[in-house]
C-alpha cells in the first residue's frame, strides 16, 4: 500500500517539478572543462566549442566586449541544458545565449533560436529582451526530452501588452491578470479616430478630453492605439498615443 502511494505522487500530472540544479562554468582561453568522460568544453578567442560523443557545436561570439563569458549548467532530472553565451545588446542589457540540451555523452540544440536573458525553471524558460520602451517577452515550455517549445510571446509596455504569437479578439491585455481591461483617459483637448494605425487621413468622429476608452490594440511603429468609445453608441478606431494620459 505504501509502495503504491510513492509511485502515484511520484508520477502524478500535479507532482510539483523540482527546480533545476545550477553550476557555473569558467572558461579560459586555450584550456577545456570536461564535462562527462566524453564532453569537453572549451573557448579559444571569440569561439566556444563544445565537443560531444555525436557531434561537434561551435559557437561564434560576437559584441560581448568585457562581458563575463560565464557558461551555466543547468541540471534536470534526466538531461542538463547550458547556456553559451552568443551576444549582446542594448549597451549589455540583452545578452543572446544559445541553448545545448546534454544528454548522457550527446548534445544537440534545445531550441533553434537563441534567447536573451534567459530564466530557466522546472517546466518552462522565460526570456526577456528590452527594445525601446518595451520588452519582448517570450515563454517556452521545457518538454520531457529537454526541447524548447515556445508557448507565449508578449510585447510589455509596462501599462499593457500585446499578444503576439496567439493574439485574442482583443490582443491588449493586463500583464498579470491577462484580462482585456485597459481602460485609459483621453488628454488632449480633441483626438480624431483613424481608419488604421498607419492612415493619414482622420474620420470625422474624435475624442475629447476626459473620455475614457478601452484599449484594444498598438502599434509602436505608428505610435497609435486602437480603442473603443462607448457612447451611445460605440465607436472603435485608431487614435494618436500623444492623446492618451497614460496612468503615473
Amino acid at each position: 500500500m505504501i509502495v503504491y502511494l510513492l509511485l502515484l505522487l511520484l508520477f502524478s500530472p500535479h507532482t510539483q517539478a523540482l527546480e533545476p540544479v545550477s553550476v557555473a562554468i569558467s572558461l579560459e582561453p586555450r584550456h577545456g572543462v570536461s564535462l562527462t568522460p566524453q564532453v569537453k568544453l572549451s573557448q579559444q578567442a571569440n569561439k566556444i566549442t563544445l565537443r560531444c560523443a555525436n557531434q561537434t557545436l561551435t559557437v561564434e561570439q560576437e559584441g560581448m566586449g568585457d562581458i563575463n563569458n560565464l557558461v551555466q549548467r543547468y541540471d534536470y532530472a534526466r538531461f542538463s541544458l547550458l547556456t553559451l553565451p552568443v551576444s549582446s545588446g542594448y549597451g549589455g542589457v540583452n545578452i543572446f545565449y544559445r541553448l545545448v540540451r546534454l544528454v548522457g555523452n550527446d548534445c544537440s540544440l534545445a531550441s533553434h533560436h537563441d534567447l536573451v536573458n534567459p530564466e530557466l525553471m522546472s517546466d518552462k524558460v522565460a526570456s526577456s529582451m528590452k527594445s525601446g520602451p518595451r520588452y519582448i517577452d517570450r515563454t517556452y515550455q521545457l518538454n520531457t526530452d529537454g526541447a524548447l517549445t515556445l508557448v507565449s510571446e508578449r510585447e510589455n509596455y509596462a501599462y499593457f501588452c500585446l499578444e503576439i504569437l496567439d493574439p485574442l479578439d482583443i490582443a491588449a491585455i493586463d500583464c498579470n491578470s491577462r484580462r482585456s481591461d485597459i481602460d485609459f483617459t483621453v488628454g488632449a483637448p480633441r483626438a480624431s479616430f483613424y481608419a488604421s494605425a498607419e492612415s493619414e487621413s482622420p474620420r470625422k468622429s474624435y475624442l475629447i478630453k476626459g473620455d475614457r476608452v478601452h484599449l484594444l490594440d498598438f502599434s509602436f511603429a505608428y505610435a497609435r492605439y486602437k480603442v473603443a468609445f462607448h457612447g451611445k453608441t460605440i465607436t472603435t478606431g485608431w487614435i494618436d498615443a500623444a492623446a492618451i494620459d497614460l496612468p503615473q
